[in-house]
């Protein structure tokens, strides 16, 4: 028997009345925090006092000129785009978000007078976002670890996760017709770091998690006529950081996760016309916090994640045969990571943390067809614990996510194009967020609920990505 896992909560303060060790990253602190007033890089004043919140560099350690729109300008400076520095901080109100950086200024003056400033700029070119992220309702508890699952009606369905006194029983729905959160009813037991799978019956299956120190191998079923949730068939073995994917024939496949006293390698499957698991062959390599997608609607790639280490290998599901085999590994090992399949059939993994515990910038591609790996263009910011999404024009939107100690949660988004491996700028969203969760609505909007903030926080806020 192998000793107790390296505690998976790595970079959690309090979750479930344990505290995880951290991991040990860079303690390079670029963003140093500015006394009030002190003038910033850019030129203008320290609007809130701190490098990070506007004057100096932002998350993605923009070079910013005095030549761009966006400047660190004096508290009360009206804005070049019209009105005046609502709130006092750059971040917030002065001009425009990072994803306007590229916007060019031919002429700039800034005349300041004892009571009075102006600005006045005029603008050769214009950057127009894709899309842009506004707030809507706010959850009715605040929450991180936490699953989101789109039902059938175009609902979203919240589940569990870590609130400010551990994991949660409580579980919302989010309307996209009104923008509106509602209680339905609350799981049996508590849980985060759970998984909640779809089913074809359109019930939604929760199995696994833990809950102040417990692991869980107890499932439920979520019925969105009723509103209610039910116990169903256990686990085999307790486990949460675990994947659980819906399968072609009904069945949902549950790889690995950390168990009580191990990482774990065992695999279940679980019947929805019997309510019960079965043990189906073991992943080669034991692995939490992986990564599992369906790739050519048949086999289940399952990349990276930890085992006592950060893993780069990766393994096919055939669930014809039951049986596991080793495919190409990823360039660099990680966990923590986002995997988003491809309208071409390839397979992105981005971001995550590295052996070293640090996050990375790295992109990757597998080909299903080669089971070879290829780097891809670099995101503009390492980042890990951030969502991934595909949207309906092909594009893959990534939000938030941990950078290192100096910068918990970041607000910044990028957008991935297949068609020429690059990623640019996809905005601010309206709050930092880390360990958060997105769900790509029926209408092809984004929402974006929860997480951690850069202090900790648990978080009741959500936010909308439109097209």
């Amino acid at each position: 028997m192998r000793g107790s896992p390296m505690p998976p909560l790595s970079l959690l303060t309090t979750v479930s009345n344990t505290t995880a060790q951290p991991k040990q990253v860079s303690s390079s602190t670029i963003n140093q925090c500015l006394p009030l007033s002190a003038p910033c890089s850019t030129g203008g004043q320290c609007c809130s006092g701190t490098c990070e919140q506007g004057c100096n560099q932002d998350e993605e350690q923009r070079q910013v000129s005095s030549s761009t729109i966006n400047q660190c300008l004096p508290l009360s400076a009206p804005c070049s785009t019209g009105g005046q520095c609502c709130s006092g901080t750059c971040e917030q109100a002065c001009n425009q978000d990072e994803e306007q950086s590229s916007t060019t200024v031919t002429t700039s003056t800034v005349a300041a007078a004892t009571t009075t400033t102006t600005v006045a700029a005029e603008v050769s070119t214009t950057t127009v976002p894709e899309a842009d992220f506004a707030p809507t309702g706010a959850m009715l508890a605040a929450r991180f670890l936490h699953t989101a699952s789109v039902l059938a009606d175009g609902k979203v369905l919240i589940c569990g996760g870590s609130g400010a006194g551990g994991a949660l029983y409580s579980a919302e729905l989010y309307d996209p017709a009104t923008g509106v959160w509602s209680s339905t009813g609350r799981m049996n037991i508590s849980r985060l770091g759970h998984t909640a799978s779809v089913l074809s019956n359109g019930k939604v299956l929760v199995s696994g998690g833990i809950d102040a120190g417990v692991v869980l191998n107890t499932a439920e079923l979520y019925d969105p006529i009723t509103g209610t949730f039910n116990s169903t068939g256990s686990m085999i073995a307790a486990r949460y950081y675990h994947t659980a994917s819906v399968l072609a024939n009904g069945k949902v496949l549950v790889v690995g996760g950390v168990g009580a006293q191990d990482i774990l390698n065992g695999c279940e499957l679980y019947d929805p016309d019997t309510g019960l698991w079965n043990i189906t062959g073991s992943i080669t390599t034991a692995r939490g916090l992986q990564t599992a997608s369906i790739i050519l609607n048949v086999t289940v790639l399952v990349t990276g994640g930890m085992d006592y280490g950060t893993l780069n290998t990766a393994e096919l599901y055939d669930q014809n045969a039951g049986t596991w085999n080793p495919t190409g590994s990823l360039l660099v090992g990680v966990e923590y990571h986002t995997m988003s399949v491809l309208a071409n059939g390839t397979v992105l993994v981005s971001g995550g943390l590295n052996a070293r515990g640090s996050a990375v910038d790295s992109t990757e591609l597998y080909d299903p067809v080669t089971g070879f790996w290829n780097s891809t263009g670099s995101m503009s910011i390492a980042r890990a614990m951030h969502t991934a999404s595909v949207l309906a024009n092909g594009k893959v939107l990534v939000t938030g996510g941990f950078v290192d100690y100096a910068t918990i949660a970041v607000n910044s988004s990028e957008l991935y194009d297949p068609e020429t491996g690059t990623w640019n700028s996809a905005g601010r969203m309206t709050g930092r967020r880390r360990w958060h969760m997105a769900s790509i609505l029926t209408n092809g909007n984004v929402l974006l609920s929860g997480g951690q903030d850069e202090a900790y926080n648990s978080l009741n806020t959500a936010e909308l990505y439109g097209l």
